[in-house]
């Protein structure tokens, strides 16, 4: 059987294991049992991430308004509600967002967390909330324990019981208030195009005809193409949810989180790790994460290259897609070089490789490779770090930008060494 799988996720992926650019930004008491559960960006410069602190003894919510560089605890002040955990978070804007956890309520705030007022729902025994959606202030759904999912449009003042699933649900996905999914804990996914009131249901398997367990996240690209992640397993569809698939298989390894930006696709796996794809997930590499709490929970990006993550105590972040580069060979090369980048033209993504060679035994040469605007302005750096002699290779995305004449640089050392043309055609 291990041989199976094996050769399946062969044929699924093209495996590459690669240095990355994730920097940790915030742990937890190393000492103490946190966790966070869910991370969210408005802007470049404010986020909000939810969990809970040391044996659930009470959930907490973080906050920063300069990118993550400093982080600062926030606090839910009520007098007989103590959550011992918030699972999920939705903000709408800077100010106005609203956390969920353990039992009956959910907590809203209108002033960037300051102060945070309960809103009740219906109970349901010991009831939990892992998902939750807000379209304004007034309309919104949340969904978790036992399949149960209530919609408010009168700001949590009244609350409506919509269709259970066969399990918790564990995430929701909403294009517009009348289009969503949302994913359970038995293989299932659901669908509604009016609002709630009718769901289609999937039993997804993987390509060995076994089930994907438990559907922990959910992501779209537009309204054709979407992830699920499963209990080894990501499921793509590219019909609007009415097929899954199995991209690759990794059973041994649950699968947190996915989120998908343009063409790239981040899948948070439980070893330390996450599963990086920059075409829409034909091929796939693998980015090593530098943390001993590897469960990776949440992942959000805020542009195609600014990134953010939660592990179980660690908060990380990316300027680059988290993708540095890709180490081809170490056999020394006798020269400097930096090759035409392939293809060229391209329209989203194109490979750029060069080559270092030895300037003295063991020496790490600090190498750059920055990519410029016809202009001349900077658009993205894509390597900035000591490399050992040896040939490379990176992956630009230029999605985000416009056709044109771009250049890229090569400077080894802070001198330069090499500038190349390419072209961007749409």
């Amino acid at each position: 059987m291990k041989k199976i799988i094996f050769t399946l996720f062969i044929i699924h992926c093209t495996l590459l294991i690669v240095r990355c650019q994730w920097v940790k930004q915030y742990s937890l008491n190393p000492n103490n049992y946190g966790i966070f559960y869910r991370i969210q960006f408005l802007n470049s410069n404010t986020g909000y991430v939810v969990g809970s602190e040391p044996q659930m003894t009470h959930g907490i919510i973080l906050k920063t308004t300069n990118g993550g560089v400093n982080w600062l605890y926030l606090t839910i002040i009520d007098s007989i509600y103590e959550a011992p955990a918030y699972y999920n978070l939705f903000f709408l804007n800077p100010n106005t967002g609203f956390v969920c956890g353990y039992w009956y309520k959910i907590f809203k705030t209108t002033n960037g967390g300051i102060s945070w007022n309960g809103i009740i729902t219906p109970s349901y025994g010991n009831l939990t909330y892992w998902a939750i959606k807000f379209f304004d202030e007034m309309t919104g759904f949340i969904a978790g324990r036992y399949g149960i999912m209530y919609k408010t449009t009168t700001g949590g003042a009244n609350w409506l019981s919509y269709d259970t699933a066969h399990s918790y649900i564990n995430d929701m996905y909403f294009f517009n208030v009348n289009t969503g999914f949302k994913c359970d804990g038995y293989c299932g996914i659901y669908k509604t195009t009016n609002s709630g009131l009718n769901w289609t249901y999937k039993f997804v398997l993987d390509s060995l005809g076994i089930g994907g367990g438990n559907m922990e996240s959910i992501d779209f690209i537009d309204e054709n193409t979407g992830y699920v992640t499963g209990h080894g397993a990501l499921f793509k569809t590219t019909n609007g949810g009415n097929d899954w698939k199995s991209v690759f298989i990794i059973h041994n390894n649950q699968l947190w989180s996915v989120k998908a930006i343009n063409n790239n696709v981040y899948v948070g796996c439980d070893s330390n790790y996450i599963m990086y794809s920059s075409n829409f997930g034909i091929n796939w590499c693998k980015q090593i994460l530098n943390t001993n709490y590897g469960f990776v929970h949440s992942i959000y990006f805020t542009d195609s290259n600014t990134g953010y993550l939660c592990t179980q105590n660690d908060i990380f972040k990316t300027t680059n897609g988290g993708v540095s580069v890709n180490n081809l060979s170490t056999e020394i090369p006798k020269e400097l070089m930096l090759f035409q980048n392939y293809p060229n033209p391209f329209n989203a993504t194109t490979k750029i490789r060069f080559a270092i060679k030895e300037e003295g035994k063991g020496k790490r040469e600090k190498t750059k490779l920055v990519i410029y605007d016809i202009l001349g302005k900077e658009v993205q750096t894509l390597v900035n770090e000591e490399l050992s002699p040896g040939t490379y290779e990176v992956t630009f995305d230029g999605a985000g930008l416009s056709s044109g004449i771009y250049f890229y640089q090569l400077s080894i050392d802070n001198v330069q060494f090499a500038t190349k043309k390419m072209v961007i055609l749409k």
